[in-house]
């Protein structure tokens, strides 16, 4: 008889589900109260949900006037739709990355309890050493895509596990599942979840199958093939709408071929994984119970999913963090399946521990490191007890060896993560907040000033601004020579009102006597001034490159200047 699918349904369960929900709750408190929007990764995805809003263009993605088919809209619909229940506010932005990232945690659960009905232990473990893997609770709660993504593919090897464990009628909800997995990240999702579907003959070897290997690439092709064909559907109807729309760009399929053809060296990924998997992959009792675990049908199953993952991450993703996403909740199966109930000597924690230790070391002496380098002045508001609260934690893990558990080893993130958000995000909040500069430009856009941006724009003023005009992207300081002389003599009084956005190496004298405005911005100043005003010479010694406004690997721009 199959048991009911109801994670819910014992007393201890639910306990566990509500300390998940304390947990997450603190995290996502404290990560708002922390930070603003990150340049330039959120506030590119808030600049297009507010772009989609204020013009009442639902159906493609725009950034800054342009139409941006980097971005796959799935999330700044669920964006728009919370802003149409309570209205606009930056608190519902966020609020629907949350409600993804602790959906996860919840589908995590049901994915092991639907492989491994009767062992209550790894469904109510996997979810909390999800919430312990460090870099995993450290994205968790920004407003990214791949919150979504990973949200949207546990969700539909969910439904997978379904249709291959109990009933053949769950690949409905499994191609509803990948419609908007499509959606949530576009043509990569493909990867993430055919491959696992095809290797069904490698990881079905000793359970009898409910269904034959035929019938099930069967149902897999029909599945996919459908919600494929909505979401082509989709993008040419928006191409109907826009004949600027490229439809291969919009799909993603453009973005995934340049991706493969270009990926991340492997070498960087395998450097980076001590950190990347924090504080797992540097636990050695992991290793020991994968070498003597009993390798079920459900077990084979987690270990082509994870290998699927992780190729994935390769082929098509940037920076070894966030593309490993969605590797997080399979790999807190896998642990919560092989763990063993046993306690961990003192060598074994001793490289987490040193990790901690060092980085309370850090923490605590990271003002004085002012003194003899040149760095940020917000350094000096760090308190060295966030460090020296870590150092303590570290050390008691070490001395209380024979007790430590995966939950031990879970807080260990949470409490690291509370360092560097109250330690070091907090403090530096003003070296990349653009709220303020946001504020200025709105003001000089109710008076109809023209707005420049000088280099490489990612929109990242349009929502906490509030704009609903495009500013003009001029790419380069030769080219705004051009752009000013043409401007003087075709309409002088506009000239005159003008302002220009720019990021100059030096604050020279010049620039603090003209501008309006200017701050400390990543390094370097943001600084808005009237054109009539601006000097090429003033600090800008290679605006072509404008390091400053550099990607985080894994976002595209629009790429389009005047």
């Amino acid at each position: 008889m199959i048991p009911k699918m109801n994670i819910l349904s014992k007393p201890s369960t639910r306990l566990h589900v509500v300390l998940w929900f304390v947990i997450w709750c603190a995290l996502i408190i404290t990560s708002w109260y922390c930070r603003p929007l990150l340049p330039f990764q959120e506030t590119l995805t808030a600049a297009i949900s507010w772009e989609m809003w204020s013009t009442g263009n639902l159906l493609i993605p725009y950034s800054n006037g342009v139409i941006n088919p980097q971005a796959p809209p799935l999330l700044n619909w669920m964006t728009i739709g919370l802003w149409h229940i309570f209205g606009v506010h930056e608190f519902l932005l966020r609020l629907s990355t949350t409600l993804l990232s602790f959906g996860t945690l919840l589908l995590t659960a049901l994915a092991a309890r639907q492989l491994w009905p009767h062992d209550r232990k790894i469904r109510t473990l996997a979810p909390l050493i999800l919430i312990g893997s460090f870099v995993w609770i450290l994205f968790a709660t920004a407003h990214i895509n791949q919150i979504a993504l990973s949200f949207f593919q546990i969700l539909c090897v969910n439904f997978l596990i379904r249709a291959w464990r109990y009933h053949c009628i769950w690949w409905l909800g499994f191609g509803g599942a990948f419609l908007l997995g499509l959606f949530s990240s576009g043509a990569n999702f493909i990867l993430y979840i055919v491959p696992l579907g095809l290797s069904f003959p490698f990881w079905n070897k000793n359970l009898k199958p409910r269904i034959s290997t035929k019938k099930w690439l069967m149902y897999l092709f029909i599945s996919t093939s459908c919600a494929l064909f909505i979401f082509v559907l989709w993008a040419y109807i928006a191409y109907l709408s826009d004949p600027h729309v490229n439809m291969s760009r919009l799909l993603g399929f453009a973005q995934l071929f340049y991706k493969i053809n270009d990926p991340i060296p492997i070498g960087f990924y395998l450097i980076t994984i001590p950190f990347v998997l924090f504080p797992w992959a540097l636990w050695p009792p992991i290793y020991h119970n994968l070498k003597h675990a009993k390798i079920d049908d459900p077990l084979l199953f987690c270990f082509y999913w994870a290998a699927n993952m992780l190729l994935v991450a390769l082929l098509v993703g940037g920076n070894p963090s966030t593309p490993l996403l969605p590797l997080y909740p399979v790999l807190a199966i896998i642990i919560a399946k092989i763990h063993k109930d046993q306690t961990a000597q003192k060598k074994d924690v001793l490289p987490v521990m040193l990790i901690c230790l060092f980085s309370g070391l850090l923490l605590a002496f990271l003002p004085l490191l002012v003194a003899f380098k040149q760095l940020p002045q917000w350094i000096n508001a760090v308190s060295p007890l966030w460090g020296i609260g870590l150092m303590i934690f570290s050390i008691s893990l070490y001395l209380q060896a024979k007790s430590t558990r995966l939950h031990t080893l879970s807080l260990i993130s949470i409490a690291l993560v509370f360092a560097i958000n109250f330690g070091i995000v907090r403090q530096s909040e003003n070296f990349y907040n653009l709220n303020p500069a946001a504020q200025v430009l709105s003001y000089l856009e109710r008076d109809k000033v023209q707005i420049i941006h000088l280099g490489r724009y990612q929109s990242q003023f349009n929502f906490a601004g509030q704009l609903t005009k495009p500013l003009i992207v001029i790419a380069n300081s030769s080219i705004l020579a051009e752009f000013k002389k043409t401007s003087r003599m075709n309409n002088f009084k506009k000239y005159q009102q003008t302002k220009v956005v720019f990021y100059p190496n030096i604050l020279t004298q010049h620039i603090q006597d003209k501008a309006d405005y200017w701050q400390v911005f990543r390094g370097t100043y943001l600084v808005i001034m009237p054109l009539k005003d601006f000097d090429s010479k003033d600090g800008l010694d290679d605006i072509d490159n404008l390091d400053v406004l550099d990607n985080i690997n894994d976002i595209d721009t629009n790429g389009d200047f005047y």
